[in-house]
């Protein structure tokens, strides 16, 4: 191949392939008139200087088509960019955003800036939404707020209470500078301006400002400096002093009303430190504790809890209350006076804190309760009596209901054991001692069968004369009334026993014992009795008063309770005065195998 179409040929791939983004038509043209234009220059030369030639041509075209498409993808791009980054600037819209067009280093600037933009505009949003809110407080506020430049004293902002304080619009005020409104001199104004831009904290002071009427006003201000766009602000915050003073005034007036309170209050007032020491008290706690004035009780008193309590460990008790609840209410104790004399005190006090949660002190009121404390302990005693004498005389369920104002007591119980005793000759022994011997007698008897009742878990129902009743089984149920009632009757003839042989008298008991339905209830209004009625009451009377000395008998139904246990002694068949022929027994004892034996021997009959 020629020099020429080797020329030919690299332009021509040079063209197609770095002037890509021309027509096919344009490509053809171009090429065309290059290749006359070659074929004319280079016919005139020979080959060494056409290769020469050759060479330059396509370096000349080379480096043009290059700056062509250099300019194309690159220089106009950036060109473009630059132009859509100014108009964005220029209308400060951080919305806008750059075109991106596919994916080389001018992509993804414009991407970055892109969100860069984003990030812009999201904070230009928030700057928006504080001003808003700051506008909004100011706006709202009860107090005169206001900006001025510190070198001109002209107001920049003002929001309606400033204006409404001075009588101003808002419009109107703007118009005005910090010399119209200040009723001083401008050297002294220039001087306090000077002074507040000089310190980095708030500065308070009270001003004269003039109101549109020409009155003056003397107001509360509190001023700081602010730099905002290059300029040296002052930010004022106004309220009406007049306001302030009457508060102040209202405070003084309430703190003198409480100290008058304070002092002539009936209760005593104290308060007391962590430590155990009086911080204040009045005068009634001063009198209260014995000392002449509320200033010798505190210097006196300098550890609560040994000084003043009887107890010290109620002092500890009133600061663990104190602590767990931060309040004590009517917290009783015995306390010292100054001459060593004790009396009862009732105290209701709390814990005072800080804001920040710090426990200070206590303070409370104390209350003299001796003389209620003594007519409390007093009735107390009373009620303790009554109930102790109530119990002597009724069973403590019984007496339980009775409290609880019950109209009327009466139970049926399916099966008890009742008991009756008679002490047989005590009619002649009457005769034969002194009465007071004889009630002193007769209370030793009964207050051991008191004694026994107690120990088998019975209730003494009453006694009659020298009669003594008995019963098993009520008022609470009891499975093994029978049994009680037995062991009981049993023990009652060794007492007796016992009482002769100290005596030296011939002492000697009937005992009669039934079971059966009964009816139990209170009666009386002076004198409350809890008795038993019913035929089985009847039956156990009859058994005594129809039984031998020195012997316990028994109905059928109580020995049919009984015969496992214990050893009987059939009686036989006696006439029952209501009730006709009954067979009836003789308790002789409890069954033991040593004793059943002994028994046997000795040929006497057991049942």
């Amino acid at each position: 191949m020629s020099l020429r179409n080797k020329t030919l040929l690299v332009i021509g791939a040079t063209i197609v392939g770095l002037v890509g983004g021309l027509s096919a038509v344009s490509s053809t043209i171009l090429f065309g008139c290059i290749q006359k234009v070659i074929n004319q220059v280079l016919g005139s030369f020979d080959s060494y200087e056409q290769e020469f030639l050759s060479v330059l041509v396509i370096g000349l075209i080379f480096g043009f088509v290059t700056l062509l498409l250099l300019d194309r993808l690159v220089l106009s791009r950036i060109a473009s960019l630059s132009a859509d980054v100014s108009r964005i600037s220029n209308q400060s819209d951080f919305s806008l955003r750059l075109p991106v067009t596919g994916n080389d280093e001018l992509s993804d600037l414009a991407a970055n800036i892109n969100n860069m933009l984003a990030a812009l505009e999201k904070e230009k949003q928030k700057q928006q939404e504080g001003e808003q809110r700051y506008r909004a407080v100011v706006e709202v506020s009860g107090e005169g707020i206001f900006l001025f430049d510190a070198q001109t004293g002209n107001i920049k902002e003002a929001n309606a209470a400033f204006g409404q304080l001075l009588g101003y619009s808002t419009q109107e005020i703007l118009q005005l500078t910090i010399y119209d409104l200040m009723a001083s001199d401008k050297e002294i104004i220039d001087r306090d301006i000077q002074h507040i831009l000089a310190v980095e904290h708030p500065c308070k002071s009270e001003s004269h400002y003039r109101h549109r009427d020409g009155s003056l006003l003397e107001l509360e201000v509190t001023a700081s400096a602010r730099a905002y766009g290059g300029e040296q602000l002052l930010c004022a915050c106004l309220r009406h002093n007049t306001a302030c003073k009457q508060v102040e005034q209202a405070l003084r007036q309430a703190e003198a009303k409480y100290r008058q309170i304070f002092e002539n209050a009936a209760q005593g007032i104290y308060q007391s430190s962590l430590d155990g020491r009086y911080i204040s008290a009045n005068k009634a706690l001063a009198k209260l504790y014995g000392y002449r004035c509320a200033e010798e009780l505190m210097a006196n008193i300098t550890n609560i809890g040994q000084q003043v309590y009887v107890d010290p460990n109620r002092y500890a008790k009133f600061v663990s209350s104190m602590h767990k609840y931060d309040t004590v209410s009517r917290f009783v104790s015995q306390v010292y006076r100054a001459d060593r004399s004790t009396i009862w005190i009732s105290e209701t006090a709390r814990a005072v804190y800080d804001s920040e949660g710090n426990l200070l002190y206590y303070e409370g009121t104390v209350e003299d309760v001796t003389e209620r404390k003594v007519v409390a302990e007093a009735l107390r005693y009373q009620q303790e009596q009554s109930e102790r004498l109530l119990l002597n005389i009724l069973p403590g369920p019984i007496a339980a209901r009775l409290q609880l104002v019950e109209d009327a007591i009466a139970d049926s119980f399916a099966e008890v054991t009742v008991l009756f005793a008679d002490l047989v000759g005590f009619t002649e022994i009457c005769a034969q001692i002194p009465p007071t011997e004889l009630v002193s007698l007769l209370n030793e008897i009964f207050s051991t069968f008191d004694h026994l009742a107690e120990q088998h878990g019975l209730e003494k129902i009453k006694t009659i004369g020298d009669a003594y009743m008995v019963a098993g089984g009520l008022p609470l149920p009891q499975a093994n009334h029978a049994s009680a009632i037995a062991e009981m009757a049993l023990d009652m003839l060794a007492a007796i026993a016992k009482f002769t042989a100290k005596q030296g008298k011939p002492f000697n008991i009937r005992i009669g014992i039934n079971t059966g339905p009964v009816v139990a209830g209170v009666i009386g209004i002076k004198r409350l009795i809890y008795d038993l009625w019913g035929d089985t009451v009847n039956i156990a009377s009859r058994m005594e008063s129809q039984g031998i000395p020195g012997c316990i008998q028994v109905t059928q139904s109580t020995y049919d309770l009984l015969r496992d246990k214990y050893i009987f002694e059939q009686r036989g068949a006696i006439q029952v005065k209501g009730k006709g022929e009954m067979t009836t027994y003789l308790l002789i004892g409890k069954k033991v195998p040593f004793l059943s034996s002994q028994l046997l021997e000795a040929e006497i009959p057991l049942v």
